[in-house]
């Protein structure tokens, strides 16, 4: 998959511009943990290689922005005023379980050649 192709899969599970948002050079950044030999076995330490990335590596890359997203929102709260009840926590268990379930895939998934361990 190149780089455009990974991106979009990332967006598409991650959702950066919603809340909890992320910036989009930090969901650029989190391709890092995708990157993959290429079709020429080129590894992505070597200078030649062309942007190649795992799909095994790329729901490493959203577990990571899930555990991202759910860091940027730990300080949220519980309370209640005026008789209603507001549970900012179930944003941060939302984002827990999301991590949870694309760690999951990357503990399913069969080992790709060239993602990071």
């Amino acid at each position: 998959m190149n780089q455009q192709q990974a991106l979009r899969f990332v967006c598409d599970r991650l959702h950066p511009d919603t809340d909890p948002t992320l910036a989009p050079d930090t969901v650029v950044s989190l391709l890092e943990h995708a990157r993959a030999v290429d079709a020429d076995d080129r590894r992505p330490d070597d200078e030649s290689w062309t942007p190649t990335y795992s799909r095994t590596g790329l729901y490493r890359a959203i577990a990571e922005g899930w555990a991202m997203k759910r860091d940027s929102i730990a300080g949220r709260y519980d309370f209640t005023t005026d008789g209603q009840m507001f549970r900012r926590s179930q944003m941060v268990d939302h984002c827990e379980n999301a991590r949870r379930r694309w760690q999951a895939k990357v503990q399913s998934s069969p080992s790709t050649l060239g993602a990071p361990s």
